[in-house]
């Protein structure tokens, strides 16, 4: 994959999402337990942005150690830094705006607006996770080498 696509595919997926959940007409008022849902999405986003700001401050300790070594050899640790920050960033902020939609009333015009706008930022930040995933996958192939 192009390093433009890599970097830019969980936008357009998330884009990707929108588009289908508007064109399948899915809206916040089809889940009655739609604010269930954002509880439960504050609380995954959450433990999900706190492991990886964990991996991030072990890439801080870890900087001298020979395994770190081989993966900036392998000119991969920058990009592992960059994802991680982004897949933080990411899924902080799905948890923010989870928690500002349990202030929503269902019955307005705007929760439709706000549920396009969550997907985007949940679909966002579940691909930034699988890049993080796929890319620590390759750099395990690469040090099994």
């Amino acid at each position: 994959m192009g390093l433009f696509m890599e970097k830019t595919a969980h936008y357009f997926v998330g884009v990707l999402a929108v588009a289908l959940a508007f064109f399948l007409q899915i809206s916040a008022s089809d889940f009655e337990n739609f604010k269930d849902i954002l509880a439960s999405a504050i609380n995954i986003s959450a433990i999900t942005a706190g492991f990886l700001a964990t991996a991030m401050s072990l890439l801080i300790t870890l900087t001298n150690d020979s395994v770190i070594q081989r993966i900036k050899s392998f000119k991969l640790y920058n990009g592992l830094v960059q994802y991680l920050k982004s897949a933080i960033a990411w899924t902080f902020m799905v948890a923010l705006i989870s928690a500002a939609g349990l202030f929503l009333n269902k019955e307005h015009s705007y929760t439709e607006g706000f549920f396009y706008l969550w997907i985007f930022f949940c679909v966002v930040g579940f691909v930034s996770v699988y890049r993080i995933i796929r890319l620590l996958s390759k750099i395990l192939d690469k040090m099994s080498n």
